[in-house]
């Protein structure tokens, strides 16, 4: 047994034919007993490797047998090793059928050849805001917790390197104010949600007054989508008429209370309640992501909006559409 370091290498080695994986793997000197032109080697090795790569240092290993990748070795014990990253992966990434960003052949020959298990803890893509990311309004982007994790993990570059990013964004929807841009109607409130909410958020990162202004404002036009009526479908459930027809199944138009998306307002109203120290606003946030709760049944099936008018264009209506899609999201943010 002797001290070494596990080199981990990220998206690119996925493309990596095996007999360049061996290569790679074989470039790695050993630690043990290095001469002054080893380390040498050693720098230039690590500086020929790909672009992501994590080094961890001083774990112990074994050395498996001769042509069983000997410059790495295998972690002794019956169980495997856990080591949990994080991953940016390149949206236009080619990875082979049945294979995923968290599954495929780099994962497994590390599981079988080193007893090391691989687990992501989340990934992102490394390009979205070279591609024009900082113009999008994100349905609950969640940078804090993104931010969170980095801190955690040590992830200093990384961490400096998202803040950045995320502060362009928060410029710029900043900058466009109530100008939104149209989505699938002109003016609606999940336009709103996701500026309030990376606004708010940023301003949490960096204290900056002028993003919890710009927020507060967001947050004030938000406000105008959700009624306070004393009826679970109506009360704090932001107002949205047109996703029973362009996403349910019997394409009606008609107010629908509620939509799973009127849920993004409470978490918005909760994240506003925590930074004023304003137990109004977070109640009026879990009374609208409990608004989202009517749309699971006791049997298990649920719905994706309630159809709430009695008719529509002389149509029957007042029932929840047949399809179950995106409701899932309304669960989630309730259960965290």
């Amino acid at each position: 047994m002797h001290g070494g370091s596990v080199k981990i290498v990220g998206e690119k080695l996925l493309q990596l034919p095996v007999e360049k994986l061996q290569r790679r793997v074989d470039a790695l000197p050993e630690t043990e007993g290095q001469s002054a032109d080893e380390d040498g080697d050693q720098q230039r090795a690590e500086k020929d490797l790909p672009e992501g790569m994590i080094v961890i240092p001083d774990i112990d290993l074994v050395r498996k047998d001769e042509g069983d990748f000997p410059a790495l070795g295998h972690f002794l014990g019956e169980d495997p090793v856990t080591l949990e990253i994080v991953q940016s992966i390149n949206p236009t990434l080619t990875i082979p059928e049945g294979d995923s960003a968290t599954d495929n052949y780099y994962t497994r020959y590390i599981k079988d050849n080193m007893n090391i298990d691989i687990s992501v803890k989340w990934f992102a893509s490394s390009s979205d805001y070279k591609e024009g990311g900082r113009k999008f309004y994100p349905i609950k982007l969640p940078i804090t917790l993104l931010m969170e994790e980095l801190k955690k993990a040590g992830w200093q570059k990384e961490y400096d390197e998202l803040l950045k990013l995320f502060v362009e964004h928060a410029d710029h929807l900043c900058e466009v104010g109530k100008n939104y841009p149209a989505s699938e109607v002109n003016y609606e409130q999940s336009i709103v949600a996701p500026a309030a909410d990376v606004i708010l958020s940023v301003y949490l990162l960096t204290g900056d007054k002028k993003y919890l202004d710009e927020g507060a404002r967001q947050v004030e036009i938000l406000e105008l989508f959700n009624g306070m009526q004393p009826d679970y479908h109506l009360n704090e459930v932001a107002i949205r008429h047109w996703d029973g027809y362009w996403f349910g199944k019997r394409r009606y138009y008609g107010d629908t209370f509620p939509h799973y998306w009127s849920g993004l307002t409470g978490k918005v109203f909760e994240m506003y309640g925590e930074i004023l120290k304003d137990e109004n606003w977070i109640k009026r946030g879990e009374a609208s992501i409990r608004g989202v709760l009517p749309l699971f049944f006791t049997d298990g099936r649920a719905s994706c909006a309630y159809v709430y008018p009695l008719e529509v264009n002389d149509r029957r209506a007042a029932f929840f559409d047949p399809y179950a899609n995106d409701q899932d999201w309304g669960l989630y943010a309730n259960i965290r």
